[in-house]
C-alpha cells in the first residue's frame, strides 16, 4: 500500500483519539523512521515535536535482536544505521526508556498480533521492555489492507500489541 495524504492523516486522528497530549505529558515515545512501504507516522512526529513529547528512536544493539532507544529533539540530523534503518545521533547519549512504543509492522490480526520483517527485532525488545516497564504500551500502525482475515500463526516468542492504530479502525488486544 502506498502512503497518501489521506491515510496518513486518517492515521494521524486516530492516533491523536487513543493518545490525547494530555496523557503523553511527561512519556516518552519510542517511534520509528518509515522505510519502504511502512505507514508514514510523520505527521504524528511532528505532532509531538510540536507540542513538546520526548521522542526516542530505535537503534539496533550489537550481536543481539534488541533495539536500544536514543532521544531525538527534532534537528539533529538522522543516521543511517543497519539494515537501512536511521536513528538519532548517538553520540553523548545513553539510551532511554519508552513508554509507549510505536511500531510498524508488515501484517497484523484482529488479535493485535503482528508481523514484521523477519528478524524478531521488535518482538524481542518488547518483551524486554515489557520486563523493566510494566505500564508500558506498544500499539502499530498500519493500513487497513494489512489486516489478515485469519489469526497469524504465533510462536511463543511473539509479542502481543496492546492496540493496532489504522486509517479507519483502532483494534485493541484487551
Amino acid at each position: 500500500m502506498e502512503n497518501t495524504p489521506d491515510l496518513e492523516e486518517a492515521v494521524f486522528r486516530n492516533f491523536t483519539t487513543q493518545f490525547s497530549l494530555s496523557t503523553l505529558k511527561d512519556k516518552n515515545i519510542g517511534l520509528y523512521w518509515p522505510m519502504g512501504y511502512e505507514l508514514d507516522c510523520s505527521l504524528i512526529i511532528e505532532h509531538l515535536l510540536k507540542n513538546g513529547i520526548a521522542l526516542s528512536f530505535p537503534k539496533v544493539t550489537a550481536n543481539t535482536r534488541l533495539l536500544e532507544f536514543y532521544r531525538w529533539n527534532g534537528k539533529d540530523k538522522m543516521v543511517t544505521g543497519t539494515k537501512g534503518t536511521v536513528h538519532p545521533p548517538l553520540k553523548g547519549k545513553s539510551p532511554v526508556l519508552p513508554d509507549i512504543v510505536i511500531t510498524p509492522l508488515v501484517a497484523f490480526d484482529r488479535n493485535c498480533y503482528r508481523l514484521g520483517r523477519g528478524g524478531g527485532y521488535y518482538d524481542a525488545t518488547i518483551a524486554h521492555l515489557r520486563q523493566q516497564n510494566k505500564s508500558l504500551i506498544v500499539a502499530g500502525l498500519a493500513f487497513d489492507t494489512q489486516l489478515c482475515l485469519f489469526p497469524l500463526p504465533c510462536e511463543a516468542h511473539d509479542e502481543k500489541l496492546d492496540i493496532i492504530i489504522t486509517p479507519n479502525t483502532v483494534y485493541n488486544s484487551n
